[in-house]
């Protein structure tokens, strides 16, 4: 876990790569070692690409869940109150002569 992933390498490895290793390189030399520097970060911007995409997915996934467990927690706090209600309805029903004490207003 305590691996680095490519695209996070120390600061100095990349600043050592910028150094040419000979001070007499030729120009196919620099152009060699830039190319394979640009190979290196752009392998590196991917890996930085697949990391936040699967970031993002696993955020909407969590929001979701939230969003969810949000419902089952509100409904879970109604339901016995309905129930009551139901079950208050009923009974009224069944003895029309008793109020049942629940009354609506507009």
């Amino acid at each position: 876990m305590n691996e680095k992933s490519p695209a996070l390498q120390d600061e100095d490895e990349a600043q050592d790569a910028t150094v040419p290793e000979s001070a007499e390189s030729t120009p196919r030399d620099e152009f060699a070692e830039l190319r394979r520097q640009n190979e290196e970060l752009l392998t590196k911007l991917k890996y930085l690409q697949a990391e936040f995409e699967n970031y993002r997915k696993r955020v909407d996934r969590d929001a979701a869940t939230v969003v969810k467990y949000a419902h089952e927690l509100l409904l879970s706090r109604l339901l016995p109150i309905v129930d009551k209600r139901t079950l208050r309805s009923q009974r009224s029903k069944a003895r029309p002569g008793k109020a049942s004490g629940w009354s609506v207003t507009t």
